[in-house]
C-alpha cells in the first residue's frame, strides 16, 4: 500500500499518483491519501481512479 500524505510540501499529490499507476510494477498497489481532516479530501477532487480510500491523521491506536 502506498500511504500520500495530502500536507506534503512541494509535490504534486497527483503527479506521485500518475507516476506510481503508469509503472507496471506497481500499477495494482492500492494508494491511500492522509488528509488531515475529512473536509480536506474532496472526494470530487480525488476521485477512485486517483486513490483508492483515505485514512484521516493522526492514525490513532490502542499499541503500546
Amino acid at each position: 500500500m502506498t500511504l500520500l500524505d495530502l500536507n506534503t510540501p512541494d509535490i504534486d499529490k497527483r503527479e506521485v499518483v500518475r507516476k506510481v499507476q503508469s509503472d507496471l510494477e506497481h500499477k495494482m498497489i492500492p494508494v491511500t491519501a492522509q488528509p488531515t481532516s475529512p473536509n480536506e479530501f474532496d472526494t470530487k477532487a480525488w476521485n477512485q481512479e486517483e486513490v483508492n480510500s483515505y485514512i484521516v491523521k493522526p492514525i490513532e491506536t490502542d499499541c503500546q
